[in-house]
């Protein structure tokens, strides 16, 4: 998903979609692997056009950005996208990560709230 970000601007140039995140022409976009341009996840997520410019302009906004930043850090490992990564030169692949489950794990220690003391100062 992070190198079909990138991939954004290109589509908006080649006339894939436009700047408001409607399809204009819906043909498969080469990445590992193919996907139809109506399933590009920015364009499907906003239900108005309000919202599909806006989903459109942060991911051109971040990508801008990107470069600025030393890594960024993926939920991935090496082995699993070794060619999306190779995409994306800052990419530090960390993962994978899970989301927490409702209930307590027997794997970690307690949470140790001690540090929001030393963030808010």
């Amino acid at each position: 998903m992070f190198a079909l970000r990138l991939k954004l601007p290109r589509l908006i140039e080649d006339g894939v979609v436009d700047e408001i995140g409607n399809v204009k022409r819906n043909e498969r976009v080469q990445l590992m692997p193919p996907v139809d341009a109506v399933e590009i996840p920015w364009v499907s997520l906003g239900s108005t056009p309000e919202r599909r410019r806006t989903n459109i302009q942060n991911v051109l906004k971040t990508n801008r950005l990107m470069p600025l930043a030393e890594k960024i850090i993926r939920n991935t490992f090496m082995e699993m996208e070794l060619d999306a990564l190779a995409l994306l030169p800052n990419a530090l692949p960390l993962g994978p990560l899970v989301a927490p489950t409702s209930r307590p794990s027997k794997h970690f220690l307690p949470e140790d709230l001690t540090y929001l003391a030393w963030l808010d100062v």
